[in-house]
């Protein structure tokens, strides 16, 4: 190693130079590490956003963050309607898991369970079923 063959006073000085050039950086470090992890930056505002896009991830990330599993659109339809629409099961399951209610009505009355049996989407149907939803 390059100390071991430095005399001794020449290795303190290259030690001590080494301190002193990483004391910004170990600063900068501190100052980074007292502030704790990086604040989350969801992909899409809303929960329905995410939805409309397929985007699990994003609706697994926005509910974690504490957004609200059945808040309607403007149009009245909750998350869940809109992934029955879609005929995304997978979304369904995962909006189910977390809380949403399958039995909330659409403007029109209409709930979930209806709009998938419309739809002729078996698999949301019995995922709507085995959540609870009543016709």
């Amino acid at each position: 190693m390059l100390l071991t063959r430095l005399s001794r006073p020449a290795a303190a000085l290259l030690a001590a130079a080494l301190l002193m050039s990483a004391g910004p950086v170990m600063a900068q470090a501190t100052a980074l590490a007292k502030l704790g992890p990086a604040p989350v930056t969801p992909r899409y505002n809303d929960v329905m956003t995410a939805v409309l896009y397929g985007d699990r991830e994003a609706v697994a990330q926005l509910l974690d963050l504490g957004r609200w599993v059945d808040k309607p659109d403007s149009n009245g339809l909750t998350p869940l309607m809109a992934a029955v629409l879609s005929r995304d099961a997978d979304m369904v399951a995962l909006l189910l898991q977390r809380g949403a209610d399958p039995n909330l009505q659409a403007p029109g009355g209409d709930v979930a369970l209806q709009m998938s049996r419309a739809a002729g989407d078996g698999a949301s149907e019995s995922l709507l079923l085995k959540g609870g939803a009543k016709y």
